[in-house]
């Protein structure tokens, strides 16, 4: 099931968890495959995963968004960045549908399956001489932590994007300069709705 249908399915109903194999690579490469019973994710960051393409997700996103709220626009700045939305006066069942919406494209990789791809990125990379297993497994853990912020499918896409560039064991700034701009649509539109909402209170 693709977000565009979240509308119409998913609203209104309690969070589920979706136990799976294995997770498609967005880059169309092999599955990574994890024991099933290690891995449990949410239905909103499996839908992620089965859309693969984080700009497709972004796309969905929005589409279902605005299906909800038609007064929804985009806001470029004159290097046609997106710089935020405006939405204008809808009902309040909607604009807490549509940041249902939103919040389930957000959902982060369960921490385990988290640590389990960024791990993958160590025997592609050249490790120092005093890169011992407790440094890489602290390593590991903070960088789970602090990717924890942005959407599944888009963190699997930056660790596909790291293994092909990094020569040494990446930060987490690497991480970022990949996440960032790809989560942003997600963000901005999630706030707006937040600021909508609270209008209303």
């Amino acid at each position: 099931m693709t977000l565009n249908k979240l509308s119409s399915v998913n609203i209104g109903k309690p969070r589920e968890e979706s136990t799976l194999a294995g997770i498609v690579s967005t880059n169309g490469s092999c599955p990574t495959t994890v024991p099933k019973s290690e891995v449990s994710l949410t239905a909103g960051a499996q839908r992620q995963l089965e859309v693969g393409d984080p700009n497709k997700v972004s796309a969905k996103v929005r589409e279902c968004v605005s299906s909800l709220l038609p007064s929804l626009r985009e806001n470029h700045s004159q290097d046609f960045t997106l710089m935020g939305y405006s939405i204008g006066r809808e009902d309040i069942d909607k604009l807490q549908s549509a940041l249902r919406v939103v919040e389930q494209s957000m959902e982060p990789l369960p921490h385990k399956l988290m640590t389990k791809h960024i791990k993958t990125i160590a025997p592609l990379v050249t490790l120092g001489a005093s890169f011992d297993p407790d440094m890489l497994h602290g390593k590991v853990e903070a960088l789970a932590r602090e990717l924890s912020q942005y959407p599944a499918d888009i963190v699997i896409y930056a660790v596909d994007k790291v293994k092909k560039k990094a020569r040494f064991f990446p930060s987490f700034a690497e991480f970022a300069e990949i996440c960032e701009p790809m989560a942003a649509p997600r963000i901005l539109l999630r706030n707006k709705l937040h600021k909508c909402i609270d209008m209303h209170r």
